[in-house]
């Protein structure tokens, strides 16, 4: 394995710019076999017969298995999806909405179980997915729920990282962990409830400008 950069495993070995064509097929190829396999199941040799190239061209990009596993589902992940303008809540339920549609791609939901399964046996490579997919993502959602603090949607002293688990535990749980329909709507309700949960107390019963969630939660 090559050296661990700060924090975690290394995410690439340095040398000269590989060919994309090739990069792109072992990437391919160790995802399916990730999905048919799991971790403990996969090989570098493995990844180099399915991607129809040497195992010497697998080894030169990546030294171990964890480090290609990583940047295969970096590479699943994709980039951060840009926040919209918009009010809070309805952005909140785009974002979660996206984040429900990935995880329902076929074959990713029984992915992420295996992974979650492995965790145990591979403790580096389960940090640097918390660092470099999770971790971003979870800030991503507390910037904005940062403007809802902002807006006067949410009590200044609620605990946001509890607020992005109650979001987020309920699609993963119906779209991941158990899997079941999941509606636009029920993603709106679990939205509704949270920031109702944590929405500004009404003073003495004067009812000023008030969000959905305020005005919902007074009745």
């Amino acid at each position: 394995m090559t050296p661990r950069a700060a924090g975690g495993l290394s995410s690439r070995a340095p040398g000269r710019p590989r060919s994309e064509q090739a990069e792109r097929a072992i990437l391919a190829a160790a995802l399916e076999l990730l999905g048919e396999l799991g971790i403990a199941g996969l090989t570098m040799e493995a990844v180099a017969a399915r991607a129809g190239v040497a195992k010497t061209t697998v080894y030169r990009r990546w030294s171990a298995k964890e480090e290609l596993v990583l940047d295969t589902l970096v590479q699943l992940k994709g980039p951060l999806p840009p926040v919209p303008d918009g009010p809070v809540r309805d952005v909140l339920c785009q974002l979660l909405n996206q984040m429900r549609a990935g995880w329902q791609r076929d074959g990713t939901a029984g992915l992420i179980r295996r992974l979650l399964g492995a965790a145990d046996d591979h403790p580096g490579l389960a940090d640097e997915y918390w660092r470099r997919i999770v971790s971003p993502r979870r800030q991503l959602l507390q910037e904005l729920l940062v403007r809802g603090i902002a807006a006067g949607l949410i009590r200044p002293d609620a605990d946001l990282d509890l607020m992005v688990e109650m979001l987020v535990a309920p699609i993963l749980l119906r779209t991941v962990i158990r899997p079941a329909p999941m509606t636009d709507e029920q993603v709106a309700e679990i939205v509704d409830t949270v920031l109702a949960g944590a929405a500004r107390p009404l003073a003495l019963g004067v009812v000023g400008p008030a969000t959905a969630a305020e005005a919902a939660l007074a009745g």
